[in-house]
């Protein structure tokens, strides 16, 4: 059987309607109000920030009032104090000369000599065309030497300051076993160590197998090839090496060009007559034989 829905009356409807535009009006009234309160919060923020940044520049206006006030009465005090200080000069020069007249001198009088304080130095006076300077006391005696003192000299450095104990001198005792000096407190720790270790020998390290390992060559210092002694090649001629080579300097000092020199160690090839050493004249010989026993091959052009 088929379920059948009631149809919703139309008064429901109406009803269900105005309740939701009853709501929605109520979200837009908030909405509003929300927005209205945080425009005005932002208006106070800015407001505040305005009266914050008006009263710094006021606080920063009378500083600099006031620092340039300062330097305004530094400077009249240093004029007044100019200005003081010239008033009083001609007073003073004034009062001296009227508590001391000076008195014209006569030609034939000389000016009296001041009294030089403790501080001033006498000037120096000068010398006329004619006047020589005067010529410092020389003294003509030797300095005698110091007498030797009787008492011998003292190091004071050696001697200890005051408030230390003199060093007494170390009594060092040689140990038995090694032969080293040790103190008296030291050498019964020592023998015990020493006596352990005087029979065991120690193993040497080899450097060489230690560079070796993980290369090519590990394959000979196991085997021990490199510890074989290898005979060195004997040099052939080396007296007429020498003589040739003194003869080349002496050529270079003299500025003469040196003669050619040939090595007694090299074989001449019999085929081109060049001169190679023992090796490469072995390894050129037959080479070379072949290769002068070909016949030419002949080139024909066609017309």
């Amino acid at each position: 059987m088929e379920e059948t829905i009631d149809p919703i009356p139309s008064d429901e409807k109406l009803r269900l309607r105005e309740m939701i535009k009853r709501k929605e009006e109520e979200l837009r009234r908030k909405i509003d109000e929300e927005e209205e309160r945080l425009a005005q919060i932002e208006a106070e923020e800015a407001e505040r920030k305005a009266q914050q940044r008006r009263r710094l520049e006021e606080q920063k206006r009378k500083r600099l009032e006031e620092a340039q006030k300062k330097v305004f009465q530094k400077q009249v005090e240093k004029a007044a104090k100019r200005r003081v200080s010239r008033d009083e000069t001609p007073q003073r020069q004034q009062g001296s000369r009227d508590a001391t007249p000076k008195r014209r001198l006569s030609r034939d009088e000389t000016p009296p000599k001041r009294r030089l304080s403790r501080d001033e130095t006498p000037p120096k006076r000068r010398l006329s065309r004619d006047e020589t300077p005067p010529k410092r006391h020389q003294t003509t005696e030797k300095i005698s030497d110091p007498q030797p003192s009787a008492t011998p000299a003292v190091n004071i450095f050696a001697q200890p300051l005051p408030g230390e104990e003199a060093a007494t001198p170390l009594c060092l005792v040689p140990c038995g076993i090694c032969g080293r000096k040790f103190g008296e407190d030291r050498l019964s720790k020592h023998t015990t160590i020493c006596n352990k270790t005087a029979g065991k020998q120690r193993k040497v390290f080899d450097t060489t197998k230690q560079r070796a390992e993980g290369t090519d060559y590990a394959a000979y210092v196991a085997r021990g090839v490199h510890l074989m002694e290898h005979e060195k090649p004997k040099t052939k001629g080396w007296k007429k090496a020498h003589n040739e080579f003194q003869k080349i300097v002496k050529c270079a000092r003299t500025g003469v060009a040196a003669p050619p020199t040939e090595n007694p160690d090299y074989i001449t090839c019999p085929t081109c007559n060049r001169r190679f050493n023992e090796t490469a004249g072995k390894r050129h010989m037959p080479v070379c034989k072949e290769r002068n026993s070909r016949k030419p091959i002949r080139v024909t052009r066609r017309k």
